[in-house]
């Protein structure tokens, strides 16, 4: 194996951007695993930056705590209200813990506990940049939240629910909870508490 870059990146162009979200054209080459290299190969990416997910679990009650919200790009398979963890987009300059101390105030009206990172994984890495780092905040004492929440500057109409942990995992079973963040850190507990 050699030290060259397996990747050599010959041009991006910013395709399309708006709000926080870009498109940029890619044309690269690289090295094949049988050491010849590639020819040029174009690419969109959809360029959006990182995000976090917290898993809140209220220990004393066994439940988490989910938020239900419209996904507008999940209205073609379904009504588009999705229930899933707490989760934002991690703001130029933030770190991933203090946005997710952020989201969660947001979005639950919730103080954040004592956070452990789960994991940080890519989304959808064929298409798309975003990596997502999910966090595990148990709340031994009890945890306190809102009914309803989200910011009105950002359109967000947030429904706050408690969900008994085992009728979480019942609900990803059945289909009743189809977002990949929130299957996966429900999972994780599970494995961890087993």
């Amino acid at each position: 194996m050699t030290d060259e870059p397996r990747v050599t990146v010959l041009s991006t162009e910013e395709v399309f951007s708006r709000d926080f979200f870009r498109w940029v054209s890619i044309r690269f080459t690289y090295r094949r695993y049988d050491g010849t290299t590639s020819g040029p190969v174009d690419r969109i990416v959809f360029d959006r930056g990182d995000s976090v997910g917290m898993l809140l679990h209220d220990i004393p009650r066994n439940e988490v705590i989910l938020v239900e919200q419209l996904r507008i790009a999940a209205v073609g398979h379904g009504t588009g209200w999705l229930l899933e963890l707490p989760a934002g987009r991690i703001e130029t300059g933030d770190s991933p813990e203090a946005t997710a101390s952020r989201e969660v105030r947001e979005e639950t009206g919730a103080e954040a506990a004592e956070m452990e990172p789960i994991a940080s994984f890519y989304l959808s890495p064929g298409a798309c940049s975003e990596r997502l780092h999910l966090f595990y905040a148990p709340y031994p004492e009890g945890l306190e939240i809102q009914e309803h929440a989200g910011l009105a500057e950002e359109n967000e109409d947030i429904r706050v629910a408690r969900v008994p942990f085992e009728e979480a995992l019942e609900m990803i079973k059945d289909g009743r909870l189809a977002d990949a963040k929130t299957i996966l850190g429900l999972l994780w507990l599970q494995a961890r508490l087993a």
